[in-house]
């Protein structure tokens, strides 16, 4: 079996304590990514563009110590006039308790609305909450959802001489002050992790290395729940 592999198995097991202590997504599931960063690579615009066509420059086959150092899978992305080189952490995270339900891995520049669906769970209690910002609203994405069982919870977004109505920028507001849970979870995140960015090069490895982090986030999240419930 491999790392990753191992790792969905361990998080398999610790589902089954999270579902004891009746910590399921009942309430809403709030939708998020975040961007790791891996140490950026010096390349040519020639050989990153060879990188985006999913093949690897000839000369680094020819030099396999140079190879060994370069993360071949990792993208760019642009974001807010920020640019970040690595992976997105893409979780779904339980409205009250704020424990980290599922989550994936995916290179930077991979669209947050790519990984959506894969977040969520296949059969949700009637009437489930979706809160999620205006990078996965769509007509389709809303009619999935309801479809499937879910509220959508997603912001709306202003179109070019469209502004928002009173009434949308008032539901906007609403979700926000729900979806900006889910950015508690992403500073515990980071707090946890006192490196400025991952070391491992590749998918695989970044995604046990993220997915490792994501985990013991939740056992410390339940370890402080438990407490929390005891004092009651």
């Amino acid at each position: 079996m491999s790392p990753s592999g191992r790792l969905d198995a361990l998080v398999a097991l610790f589902k089954d304590p999270l579902a004891a202590h009746g910590s399921r997504l009942q309430t809403g599931t709030l939708v998020d990514s975040s961007v790791v960063q891996v140490p950026r690579q010096r390349n040519s615009r020639k050989e990153n563009a060879t990188l985006k066509s999913g093949e690897v420059p000839s000369d680094w086959k020819d030099h396999p110590n140079k190879l060994y150092q370069k993360d071949t899978e990792a993208r760019w992305l642009k974001k807010n006039g920020i640019t970040y080189f690595g992976y997105k952490n893409h979780i779904a995270v339980d409205r009250t308790t704020k424990l980290i339900a599922k989550w994936e891995v995916s290179p930077a520049h991979v669209h947050d609305s790519q990984v959506f669906e894969v977040l969520l769970d296949a059969h949700p209690p009637k009437g489930h909450e979706v809160y999620a910002d205006r990078a996965y609203r769509s007509k389709e994405r809303l009619s999935g959802l309801r479809k499937k069982g879910f509220k959508p919870r997603i912001t709306y977004k202003a179109k070019r001489g469209q502004p928002l109505r009173s009434r949308q920028i008032t539901l906007n507001h609403s979700y926000s002050k729900v979806r900006c849970r889910v950015e508690h979870v992403f500073g515990a995140l980071r707090n946890d992790q006192k490196a400025r960015s991952m070391t491992c090069l590749g998918l695989n490895r970044s995604r046990v290395w993220i997915g490792l982090g994501n985990l013991c986030y939740n056992i410390k999240k339940l370890s402080s729940l438990q407490r929390a419930a005891v004092t009651l």
